[in-house]
């Protein structure tokens, strides 16, 4: 496989598990199916509803996918899971209308096609996203190795202010643990200071552009 990124784990946040039998498959696709929805699965993990089930505590738990091995990924792409009949799973999401476009999130149905979240109620739509946040790192090889274009964000764990550096022109989001949006900042500078002497401790999560980074504030 080929790849300016890979993704070597994703993230989610449980929001109920019912069941110990079956199996959650997390996958990443390619967005090349009809209409930009998930076409080619490019790799994916299976987690046993049992283990899933013994790491859920209260929504939302917080539980990290590793990959046996990194997927690449070359452009936008997704992330999500299958479940299996016999025992029901979901992550937590946003709120209703709290989504800047829900036709980001896909759900396949009985007849094996893909929906975009537009579809749901009739019609009338689901703005949403679901708390899925695959971590995406560049591929980087022997000849191209340098430190001029990689992102860094610190300090982390942080207090007052973050700096998120080669961000020049970004759009930078800064996500709570609920996936609410808490932050934005457009057009970023090459060396973006950001206040975030306002938040309250906990963790939260980053999208530089495409790539997702966690950091966690403690004051």
């Amino acid at each position: 496989s080929s790849g300016d990124k890979e993704v070597p784990s994703m993230l989610i946040h449980i929001g109920a598990v019912d069941g110990t039998t079956g199996n959650v498959e997390f996958a990443i696709w390619d967005n090349n199916g009809t209409g930009g929805a998930p076409g080619t699965k490019l790799g994916s993990k299976t987690i046993t509803m049992a283990t899933l089930s013994a790491a859920f505590s209260e929504p939302p738990t917080p539980y990290t996918v590793n990959f046996d091995n990194p997927i690449p990924v070359n452009g936008n792409f997704y992330a999500g899971f299958f479940t299996s009949t016999g025992s029901d799973f979901a992550v937590t999401s946003n709120t209703h209308g709290d989504a800047p476009n829900a036709t980001y999130s896909w759900e396949m149905w009985t007849d094996n096609e893909w929906y975009d979240f537009s579809a749901w109620n009739n019609g009338a739509g689901l703005d949403i996203h679901l708390a899925i946040f695959p971590e995406v790192c560049p591929i980087v090889n022997i000849e191209n190795l340098t430190t001029e274009t990689k992102i860094n964000i610190y300090p982390n764990p942080a207090n007052n202010f973050i700096t998120i550096t080669n961000a020049k022109n970004a759009n930078i989001l800064i996500y709570n643990i609920l996936g609410e949006v808490v932050h934005t900042t457009e057009n970023a500078s090459s060396y973006q200071n950001i206040d975030t002497s306002e938040l309250p401790n906990g963790t939260y999560f980053i999208e530089v552009n495409s790539e997702v980074f966690k950091i966690n504030i403690i004051k």
